[in-house]
């Protein structure tokens, strides 16, 4: 049996993290920069969360530190809320004009998981859509084209 660490509320305030962007293990991981298996022995509180990754965590989805870290009694989130749903917004409007584009047409489900895999694969790690370049972008265009059809 694997030793619980008594922090249990850090694991707890990671989770919530994660479940408050709507994001998977393995998609909340590959934000962090971690392995999906090492995330998920922090979130079950059988591992230490190294304060890297909590940092990280923080700045990334844009938690206060110190509730993150230190739980100080409430949830100081900045902004986070209305900065996610403009997010959102414009990784809707990104695809939309891929889709417009390049001829395709793409149904409503696909279209909501292609945003939530998007802004966790490309936007957490490069930002605004239309600037990613090369690999990155090439990689990007392929997975839309695979989850859309033509017009």
């Amino acid at each position: 049996m694997r030793q619980a660490f008594h922090d249990n509320s850090l694991a707890k305030r990671i989770a919530q993290v994660r479940q408050s962007n709507g994001l998977s293990q393995e998609e909340f991981a590959r934000a962090l920069g971690i392995s999906r298996s090492g995330y998920q022995f922090y979130e079950r509180n059988e591992r230490e969360i190294p304060f890297t990754v909590i940092k990280r965590c923080a700045d990334i989805f844009e938690i206060d530190l110190l509730w993150l870290a230190y739980d100080d009694g409430e949830e100081r989130v900045l902004e986070r809320d209305n900065k996610l749903f403009d997010r959102l917004d414009e990784i809707y409007e990104f695809i939309d004009d891929w889709v417009r584009e390049n001829g395709r047409r793409i149904s409503r489900e696909n279209r909501a998981r292609l945003a939530r895999h998007l802004y966790a694969a490309y936007w957490l790690k490069y930002g605004d859509l239309r600037t990613i370049k090369f690999a990155p972008r090439q990689e990007m265009n392929n997975v839309i084209e695979m989850v859309s059809y033509a017009a």
